[in-house]
């Protein structure tokens, strides 16, 4: 199982707050307490760090880190860009 989607119902009109929410056009305090964890599931596994998810669903970065940490994730260190070896 690769999300809480799989995990959870889908309720009425989740699906349309999920993805306005993922545009970072509604803020995650916004959404149900299992769409918002969706989010952060979403977003750790595509790599970004939990100050790039607190950032764009205006969150916290207290509570996205709370957010990861409930559901086992380990944190995503950040890409350092340009880096030559």
């Amino acid at each position: 199982m690769n999300s809480l989607t799989e995990l959870l119902p889908e309720r009425r009109g989740d699906r349309a707050l999920y993805v306005l929410a993922r545009s970072g056009r509604l803020p995650a305090d916004a959404l149900p307490t299992h769409v918002r964890w969706q989010l952060v599931v979403d977003f750790h596994s595509i790599g970004w760090t939990d100050v790039d998810i607190a950032e764009h669903t205006r969150m916290t970065t207290y509570t996205t880190a709370r957010i990861r940490s409930s559901l086992g994730l380990a944190p995503n260190r950040p890409r350092v860009e340009g880096m030559t070896a």
